[in-house]
Formats: C-alpha cells, sequence, structure tokens
C-alpha cells in the first residue's frame, strides 16, 4: 500500500534506524519526504518522483562526530535537479559534495533552501540561485511558497559574497514580515565587504 502515499513523515520520535531506502522503489506519487533520526546512505534516485515538493533530511541535533550517526554520501544531485522541488532541507548531516558546480541545476520551482550544519557540503555562495532561478517576486495570489534561503554552519561553504542589485533582492524580500531570517549565513567561510547592495535591505 505504500504505493498510494502522497507524504511520508517521521520527525521527532524515536524511531532510528537506516534510511529506508524501499521508497524510491515502491512509491513514486510521493509529495513529502521528511526524516530525522536516521542514518544510512542517501541514494540519490529522486528523479524517480515527478510530484515531489518538499525533502527534509535531518540528523541529531549538536555535533556529529561520524557518518554512522546521521545521513551520509554524495550530495544527492537529483534532488536539486528535480522540476518539482519546492523545499529542501538537510540539517546536520554528513552528506558530502559540491554546491554549485556543472553538475547540480536549481530546479526552477525552489523556494526554501536549508542547509544548517552541514560539515561535509563545500562550494561557494550559490549566486545562481538568486540571478538565475529567483529572478521575479513570489506571487501569493498564485500560492507560492515565501521564500527562505539559510546556510548556516556549513564551514566548507565560502567565498566573497555577491553584489546583487536591487531587482535580484527584490526578489527575494518579497516575503512574510513574521519571517525575519529570510536570509541567513552565520558560521560559514564566506569572506569580505558587505556588499552595497545589501544596504536596500534596511
Amino acid at each position: 500500500h505504500f504505493g498510494s502515499l502522497t507524504l511520508l513523515g517521521v520527525l521527532n520520535t524515536k524511531i532510528r534506524g537506516l534510511f529506508p531506502q524501499f521508497i524510491f522503489t515502491h512509491n513514486t506519487k510521493l509529495q513529502t519526504i521528511e526524516f530525522s533520526g536516521f542514518h544510512g546512505q542517501v541514494p540519490d534516485q529522486f528523479d524517480v518522483f515527478d510530484k515531489l515538493k518538499t525533502v527534509q533530511l535531518s540528523g541529531p541535533p549538536g555535533v556529529i562526530n561520524n557518518e554512522q550517526e546521521t545521513f551520509y554520501g554524495p550530495l544527492p544531485t537529483t534532488l536539486f535537479n528535480s522540476t518539482t522541488i519546492v523545499t529542501i532541507v538537510l540539517e546536520n548531516t554528513f552528506l558530502a559534495g559540491t554546491l554549485t558546480g556543472k553538475n547540480l541545476t536549481w530546479t526552477p520551482l525552489l523556494c526554501q533552501l536549508s542547509l544548517i550544519e552541514n560539515s561535509q557540503i563545500r562550494g561557494t555562495f550559490p549566486t545562481e540561485l538568486l540571478t538565475e532561478v529567483w529572478t521575479t517576486p513570489i506571487s501569493r495570489a498564485l500560492g507560492q511558497f515565501p521564500r527562505f534561503f539559510s546556510i548556516f554552519k556549513c564551514p566548507q561553504i565560502g567565498g566573497p559574497l555577491p553584489d546583487l542589485n536591487a531587482t535580484q533582492l527584490a526578489a527575494i524580500r518579497d516575503i512574510d514580515s513574521a519571517n525575519d531570517e529570510v536570509f541567513q549565513l552565520a558560521y560559514n567561510s564566506f569572506y569580505g565587504w558587505i556588499p552595497d547592495s545589501m544596504a536596500e535591505w534596511l
């Protein structure tokens, strides 16, 4: 009966075990995948889902000493290359790979990207997401998700911050005022001057 599921979420429970890889062979209708407390390698097979909108993979909070405590393996490029994905949340994982590169294409529907405490993900600021994907403000009238961007405690992601223009900033800024952490870039390896265009947010 797993083949009829559209949402599979196991969050904030005492359930532990290996990443349930059966979902890639028994269910292609899933729209939401949310797991916490599991460990194991994440298959790079998210392209089997043609309706997938949300993926959240969260390891245990706090310091992770080895990959056996959380999700590990290559960063699943099929997740980022999905044409339907809206929300990607990777927290406290040992997933390894480069955030920017020719093998990674930002999905046009992606609205929320949260990378928190991922010590093995490396790369530079994903400028392409802001300059090529988030090119227009969201439309609440169309029921679009508010945009959220967070790279927090990912020490191997760094480099200079891009100087975005007013139009690019407006595409991110158009978001519910109740969420005051729309653009979070703490505890990483970014360097240099704060781009002048950031002043337009104040």
